[in-house]
């Protein structure tokens, strides 16, 4: 029987039916490698995808699994199981991007002139005001990064009003790193690759969700032997979160299948 491998990079916050997988996203820990971290250089998705899925499998001795991954790791997990499809049994990407790359910057702009209310952009500006510079300055750039993400509440959540802060409690983030893989010079595109992703799949995606606008993923459907949207209509980036009832059915009898 597959058994689930979280990725080792962004391990999603899962609903209360799930609490094994429950942890905070984004690239939280540091790379480590046979001479105790990684050249970041290299740490690209590409690197995750050829690099960290091998030595994952190694290191935890399975060889088939169903994966998981949440934001720009769903995109990872994505291009995983395309490029090693006999070592995954399923792959669910969750709030994941379709690509990084300026196009999906535009479009995810676009989206936000476009839909979100009046209260919701008064309440990212309100939250924006709030980071003055002297008030980053003060902070490790680590902590910085994690106030300016709390601060885009009104991007990743429903409730435009979330306090996120939290979730990321003991959290290490690897500042360089997470500039590597979002900087959009780097592009990635799963649709760039033609090839088809022969493993079931399944995207969550939310329908307040500024961050990965779920329109970004029109014209990006066509690899897929086996797909399965879901739109959770009373969540933002996370889902599993928001809608946690309502996430845990739908997975859990996805997976049944």
């Amino acid at each position: 029987m597959a058994r689930i491998l979280l990725p080792l990079l962004a391990v999603a916050l899962m609903g209360p039916a799930l609490p094994c997988l429950r942890s905070p996203a984004l690239a939280q820990t540091p790379l480590s490698g046979d001479s105790g971290r990684i050249v970041l250089s290299t740490a690209t998705l590409r690197y995750v995808v050829e690099g960290r899925g091998k030595a994952a499998r190694q290191r935890l001795q399975m060889d088939r699994f169903v994966l998981i991954g949440h934001s720009v790791f769903g995109l990872a997990v994505l291009a995983y199981a395309r490029r090693y499809p006999n070592h995954v049994a399923q792959v669910v990407a969750i709030g994941a991007l379709p690509e990084v790359s300026p196009s999906f910057n535009q479009r995810s702009d676009e989206f936000w002139n476009m839909y979100a209310s009046t209260g919701r952009k008064a309440a990212d500006e309100k939250n924006r005001a709030s980071l003055t510079r002297d008030s980053l300055a003060k902070l490790t750039p680590g902590d910085a990064f994690i106030a300016r993400y709390v601060a885009r509440a009104a991007h990743y959540w429903k409730d435009s009003t979330y306090d996120a802060s939290p979730l990321w409690k003991g959290v290490v983030v690897n500042v360089p790193l997470v500039a590597q893989q979002f900087d959009a010079s780097r592009t990635f595109s799963f649709a760039a690759d033609t090839a088809a992703v022969s493993v079931p799949v399944f995207i969550a995606l939310g329908r307040y969700d500024f961050a990965v606008p779920y329109t970004t993923w029109e014209g990006f459907r066509g690899p897929f032997r086996d797909l399965t949207v879901h739109i959770f209509d009373g969540a933002g980036h996370y889902p599993q979160l928001e809608a946690a009832a309502e996430f845990d059915q739908q997975l859990l009898a996805w997976l049944r299948r």
